[in-house]
């Protein structure tokens, strides 16, 4: 078990409504690099939707579809366009 003074520099978050609890399973910890990289992502994603704002406006910068070419290369988005479509 990870005591307070181990994590001086961390964030420590639990849901209120489970203040009569002291599980350290219900206490979330984020730390500086968490924040870090939780901003990353943002950056990230906010790209991914400033390009798919210029391909859905025909912006002179998707020229020749690059904008839609590069956007479906991503990771993050090629994993989804290739997955299997669910059967409904």
């Amino acid at each position: 078990m990870v005591k307070c003074r181990e994590l001086y520099d961390a964030l420590l978050l639990s849901d209120p409504r489970n203040r009569n609890e002291t599980s350290p399973e219900l206490i979330y910890v984020y730390t500086a690099n968490d924040f870090d990289n939780i901003r990353g992502k943002f950056e990230r994603i906010s790209g991914f939707a400033f390009d798919f704002r210029w391909i859905l406006t025909n912006h002179p910068a998707n020229r020749n579809n690059e904008l839609y070419e590069r956007l479906c290369q991503e990771p993050e988005i090629s994993e989804i366009l290739n997955r299997p479509a669910q059967q409904g």
